[in-house]
């Protein structure tokens, strides 16, 4: 909220246009919000939310021709694993059309060695528990899961 209110109340501030109903807006729900922590944790996720949609998809396409100048993204096994196709074909092309974006605007996307080598353990881990009827039985219903197939691990790991 101190975000949406410039760290100030807006009695004594001259606005932009449109800035005053958001100060009122922000304001009032500060006021709702400030004796429900539970409340102000809904809030704080849904704010969060906005926030990285706002960044991931640029709705404001007037923004979309801008470049980023030395802008790193790292991308962690949870990223990785949907670009890879391990989590089905929507998340697959959800998540090129992304880096397509990214490198678009000349963002510099990156995956650490760790995060290679992680992945790597975690197809290991498939590859031995699909090669036998009680592993296969022990794997969590996971979008990751249906994806793999014990010849497509063996060729990944090796």
């Amino acid at each position: 909220m101190t975000l949406l209110l410039s760290g100030s109340s807006g009695s004594n501030r001259l606005y932009a246009d449109g800035q005053l109903e958001r100060t009122v807006v922000a304001e009032f729900i500060q006021d709702l919000v400030s004796g429900d922590p539970s409340l102000l944790a809904v809030l704080q996720r849904m704010l969060e939310g906005l926030v990285l949609y706002h960044a991931a998809f640029l709705p404001d396409l007037s923004q979309a021709s801008r470049r980023f100048k030395n802008l790193r993204v790292v991308f962690d096994s949870n990223l990785v694993r949907p670009v890879l196709g391990y989590e089905g074909n929507a998340m697959r092309a959800l998540m090129r059309e992304t880096l397509g974006i990214l490198k678009g605007s000349e963002v510099q996307c990156l995956v650490f060695d760790k995060t290679v080598r992680e992945i790597h353990r975690i197809l290991s881990m498939y590859e031995a528990k699909l090669g036998t009827s009680e592993g296969r039985s022990s794997l969590r219903p996971v979008p990751m899961a249906p994806a793999l197939s014990y010849e497509a691990i063996r060729h990944q790991v090796t």
